[in-house]
C-alpha cells in the first residue's frame, strides 16, 4: 500500500474567505446528486461561483437543484461535451461512487463498488489533463474507510491505511486521484465520515426504529465512528476548493469522536427513547456480511488538516447534530 502523504495546509489561510474573487470561477461537480453533492453545489452557487453538476438525466435533476445550477448530461464512461467542460474548469470536484452500504458485498457487488470510484475518476482526470492549463484543484472524494479497524488509536492523515476491501478500494481510488496532481494542480482527498443529515444517509435510517422500539446499540457499542454534520462537510469542502486549502488527505469529521454508544444516546435522548438494547455483532455479519465492518469497525479519525488551517465547526460534538437534524 502506498504511505499518505502530509497534509500541506497554508497557516496563513484565512478559512472565512470562501467567495471567488473577481470573474467567477467555474465547479464541475461528478456525483451532484448525492446527498452531499446536492448541498455542495447549493453552497457553491449561493458563494457566487459558475457551478456545473454532471448528471444522468438532467429531467429527473432539475428538481434537485431549485438554485442557479447548470445541469450536463454525462455517463462516465462515455466521451461526450462533459469532457471539455471539466477540462475547461477551474474546480473540478469528484463525489462519485456507488454507496457502500447497505447492501451486502458479493462478488459482483464489489466490482461495481470499485469500478464507479476508481474507473470514474480515471476518466475525469483523462479528461483534465486535455485542459489548457486546465483546472487548478482536484477535489477527490475518499471515505476513512481508508483506515481499517484501528480500536482507540488516533488516527491522523499520516496515519497508514488499514486491511481489508475498503481500505485498498479506498487507498486505489486515491492513487488514481493523485495522478491528476501537477506543480500548477493541487489534490486534496477529502476522506469523508459518516455524514450526518436529515433528509437521507444514515441517520434517519437509525432513528426509524427507534421510534418505535427502544433504543439499540450496534455491535459493542464501544467502536468510535468518524461523522460529519452535513452543513460541517460542505464547509469543509469549500476550503479545500479556496486557492490557499490543504493539499493532500483531508478527515472530513467531527473534532469530537464518539463511540457508537455515543451517537445512539444522542439520538435516544433527542426521541425520548432509552437505549437499552444491542444488536450484536454476529447478526449483523450474518444479515450483512462483509459489510458489517462498515459498523462494527472501530476508527477514532481526527481532523488535524482542517484544524491546521483553522476551520471551525458549527456542529462539532454529536448530541448538537442530532439536535439539529432530528425532530422529537
Amino acid at each position: 500500500m502506498t504511505e499518505p502523504e502530509q497534509p500541506n495546509p497554508d497557516p496563513g489561510f484565512d478559512p472565512g474567505v470562501q467567495e471567488p474573487a473577481g470573474v467567477a470561477e467555474s465547479v464541475v461537480v461528478a456525483g451532484a446528486t448525492g446527498l452531499v453533492g446536492r448541498a455542495l453545489c447549493s453552497r457553491l452557487a449561493e458563494c457566487g461561483y459558475d457551478v456545473v453538476a454532471l448528471v444522468r438525466d438532467p429531467n429527473r435533476a432539475a428538481a434537485l437543484f431549485p438554485g442557479p445550477v447548470s445541469l450536463l448530461q454525462w455517463e462516465p464512461d462515455v466521451d461526450g461535451p462533459w469532457q471539455a467542460k471539466v477540462a475547461g474548469a477551474d474546480v473540478v470536484v469528484n463525489l462519485v461512487g456507488e454507496p457502500i452500504a447497505p447492501l451486502r458485498w458479493s462478488d459482483a457487488r464489489k466490482r461495481i463498488l470499485r469500478s464507479s470510484r476508481i474507473a470514474t475518476t480515471k476518466r475525469i482526470v483523462t479528461a483534465m489533463a486535455e485542459g489548457a492549463p486546465g483546472p487548478r484543484v482536484l477535489v477527490n472524494a475518499s471515505a476513512t474507510g481508508i483506515y481499517g479497524d484501528r480500536s482507540s488509536e488516533p488516527l491522523t492523515e499520516t496515519s497508514k491505511p488499514g486491511q481489508g476491501f475498503l481500505p485498498q478500494l479506498c487507498v486505489d481510488w486515491e492513487a488514481e486521484a493523485r495522478t491528476a496532481g501537477t506543480d500548477a494542480r493541487r489534490v486534496v482527498l477529502a476522506r469523508l465520515g459518516m455524514v450526518l443529515a436529515g433528509d437521507g444517509g444514515a441517520l434517519p435510517r437509525m432513528v426509524a426504529p427507534m421510534r418505535k422500539l427502544i433504543g439499540v446499540v450496534l455491535g459493542s457499542g464501544k467502536q468510535w465512528v468518524p461523522w460529519v454534520h452535513l452543513t460541517d462537510a460542505v464547509e469543509a469542502l469549500m476550503i479545500c476548493i479556496h486557492p490557499e486549502g490543504p493539499t493532500g488527505p483531508v478527515n472530513v469529521v467531527s473534532p469530537a469522536p464518539s463511540t457508537m454508544r455515543d451517537v445512539s444516546a444522542a439520538i435516544g435522548a433527542r426521541i425520548d427513547r432509552p437505549v437499552r438494547a444491542g444488536v450484536p455483532a454476529f447478526a449483523l455479519r450474518a444479515t450483512l456480511g462483509e459489510m458489517a465492518g462498515v459498523l462494527l469497525e472501530s476508527q477514532r479519525v481526527l481532523p488535524e488538516a482542517l484544524q491546521a488551517v483553522g476551520f471551525e465547526w458549527e456542529y462539532p460534538v454529536v448530541a448538537r447534530a442530532v439536535a439539529d437534524l432530528v425532530k422529537r
